[in-house]
This record gives C-alpha cells, sequence and structure tokens, in this order.
C-alpha cells in the first residue's frame, strides 16, 4: 500500500490551481498525480481539511499491549510448537491467529526465535 502524499505537495497544488485556473488534468499532469485526486484535494481545500490522512490498516490481532501477555505464555510453554500456542492465545483470549501471525509476532516484535541446539548429538559417522 502507498503512503498518503505529503501536505506540502497538496498546498502547492492548490495554489497553483487558484493562481493559474489550470484544469485538472493539466495539474495532475504538472503535480504527477491523477487527475481525480488533483480534483479531490481541490474540493478538500475547500472544505478545509487538505492534511493527508492516516493510511487504512487493519488492527493488529496481537496488540502491543497484549505482547507480555504472550511472553508469559511462551515461557509457560516454552517447548509448544507455533500450532499449539496459537491455540493456547484463542483458549485464553477468543482470538484466532494463523502460525504466520503468531511466528512474525514472536520473531519480529518479541526476539523469540526457535530452538537452535540439537536435543540428541550428532552422530560421529554420519556425513556432514
Amino acid at each position: 500500500m502507498t503512503r498518503p502524499l505529503s501536505s506540502d505537495l497538496r498546498v502547492r497544488l492548490v495554489e497553483y490551481r487558484e493562481a493559474t485556473s489550470a484544469t485538472r488534468e493539466e495539474l495532475g499532469a504538472i503535480f504527477g498525480v491523477a487527475p481525480a485526486t488533483a480534483y479531490r484535494w481541490m474540493i478538500e481545500a475547500k472544505a478545509g481539511k487538505l492534511a493527508p490522512g492516516k493510511a487504512p490498516g487493519a488492527a493488529p490481532l496481537i496488540p502491543v499491549e497484549m505482547l507480555p501477555s504472550l511472553r508469559a505464555l511462551v515461557e509457560m510453554r516454552n517447548d509448544a510448537t507455533l500450532q499449539a500456542l496459537c491455540d493456547a492465545w484463542e483458549r485464553m483470549h477468543s482470538v484466532r491467529v494463523s502460525v504466520t501471525t503468531m511466528h512474525h509476532v514472536l520473531t519480529k516484535k518479541l526476539g523469540i526465535t526457535r530452538k537452535k541446539r540439537r536435543s540428541a548429538r550428532r552422530s560421529k559417522t554420519a556425513k556432514t
């Protein structure tokens, strides 16, 4: 998803329109935006709300406030698989999360990675 264009660009487009009475197609070509965007910005300027809005997005299934609860769950069940953690999270908070979401939150937000050490010794005769 793209981010909103700057307030400065919006103001310059509206000021240029007022100074030259250019069409929205001309404004779009000059400022590198679609004609519909130029038209929408002119309408917003008349209404007095030209500032860019917040980009839309879905709310996270595991919000930042609940990360300590997830960390406690992982510490309590440190040998659980991602699927088992997802099931436990659903039982605790009535929110179903996918294995991918759980993996992302654990690694990116909490810095918890999978166990990397083998549970058994390596064979001295096996090919490496």
